[in-house]
This record gives structure tokens, sequence and C-alpha cells, in this order.
């Protein structure tokens, strides 16, 4: 059974209050405490704060992640140059300037 319906059963209510009763269940609560004005100013809120988050984003791929992957990249390029030159000449005992 319908809320409604639960509701007259109950009360056993005239049948033009149970007419009134399914106007106001059909209307729902999220029609009678909104407004206009206040959805407006919630969609113009979201609007921003999407806006925002597109700009966060933004900075952090096209600014941060080339900044930090610069780095790292050097970094690990070097750390693999050191190693390379530990192997080439260390490894074998050879100086890199040989003395006279």
């Amino acid at each position: 059974m319908e809320p409604v319906e639960d509701l007259v059963a109950a009360l056993s209510v005239d049948p033009a209050v149970k007419e009134t009763l399914e106007d106001v269940v059909s209307i729902g609560t999220a029609d009678v405490y909104s407004s206009g004005a206040e959805d407006d100013y919630l969609s113009d809120a979201q609007k921003h704060w999407d806006e925002n988050i597109r700009q966060l984003e933004n900075a952090v791929f096209f600014i941060l992640c080339p900044v930090i992957g610069r780095v790292l990249g050097r970094r690990f390029a070097q750390n693999l140059w050191f190693a390379y030159c530990d192997y080439r000449w260390k490894a074998k005992g050879q100086a890199l300037v040989e003395m006279p």
C-alpha cells in the first residue's frame, strides 16, 4: 500500500482529504523547501568550484609534473652515469689518468 493509503486507512479520512494528502505527497519535500534563488546560488557556487578544480588540475599537470620530472630525470641520469663510470673504469682497476 501507498503511504497515503496507509494513513487514510488508519485515520478513516474523508475522500476530499485523501486527494489533498496525495497532492502534498506528490509535491515532495524538495519542492517545498527549495527556492529558485537558492538553487541559482548553489548552481553558481558549483560552477565556480568546478572551474577552480579545473584550474588546479591544469596547474598540476602543466607546471608541477614537468618540473618534478625534470628534477627526477636529471638525478636519475646523474646516478646512472656515475654507476656506469664506476663500472667502466674502477671495476677493472684502471685509473682515469695514468701517472707517468
